[in-house]
């Protein structure tokens, strides 16, 4: 028998972060486990080049079992700078769903974003089911992004579906060998004067990389150095 569940939909703050992070365990499980990590949260939407992010929790049974957030982002729109945000982070616990939440959720950033200013909402979801929750609440599709993938450890690779260490290794190394046969045979293009060097901190002539980058697409997302320190 369904139980009919309580929640609401609220402002979150740095003080949410365990449970946010909990929830995060329990949707996603171990997948990206770096964003487990409190330093990483705290990095990604309190320390942001464009500010705190804006976190929207919903609250049921004095737990948080919903999440969504958006992050500042600002824009170069032929040359004059606009504000907006990235939206990221759409969770909801196991219990509660097909009960209204995204849409709720997804209309309450909406105003939120508008109450800051913001003039856009953008977005990268990759399930079906999100993208189709999206334009229920008046997203629009822009464009469909190609996937590129660049295969570092396939044994790992395996073993995130198989989990069983021997078969993952088995086939790791059968899905290496067709790699290589199949890419690492090609001839690459060579490039020559090519100097790549690792430094810590970017000085002036990343500022003017960055004026003449910002001077080739009539929209371009900011990435200057106080981003490029950040990220």
């Amino acid at each position: 028998m369904d139980v009919k569940r309580h929640w609401k939909v609220r402002d979150g703050n740095e003080k949410d972060m365990e449970e946010i992070l909990s929830l995060r365990r329990d949707v996603f499980g171990e997948m990206e486990k770096d964003k487990l990590d409190p330093r990483f949260w705290r990095w990604q939407f309190m320390e942001g080049p464009s500010g705190k992010a804006l976190i929207y929790v919903v609250e049921g049974e004095n737990k948080i079992v919903g999440h969504f957030s958006d992050l500042p982002r600002q824009v170069s729109r032929h040359g004059k700078v606009v504000s907006g945000t990235l939206s990221v982070d759409l969770m909801v616990h196991s219990d509660y769903r097909r009960m209204g939440i995204f849409e709720a959720i997804g209309k309450y950033a909406i105003q939120r974003v508008k109450d800051e200013n913001g003039l856009f909402m953008m977005s990268y979801p990759v399930r079906r089911e999100t993208i189709q929750g999206f334009k229920k609440i008046g997203w629009k599709e822009v464009v469909q992004l190609p996937v590129l993938v660049y295969p570092i450890k396939f044994v790992g690779i395996v073993n995130r579906y198989l989990r069983f260490a021997p078969l993952s290794l088995l086939f790791g190394g059968i899905a290496r060998c067709f790699y290589f046969l199949l890419y690492g045979l090609k001839k690459r293009k060579r490039m020559e004067n090519v100097e790549i060097e690792k430094v810590d901190l970017l000085d002036d002539q990343f500022d003017d990389f960055w004026q003449k980058a910002l001077s080739l697409y009539p929209i371009m997302g900011i990435r200057n150095r106080n981003y490029h320190a950040w990220r």
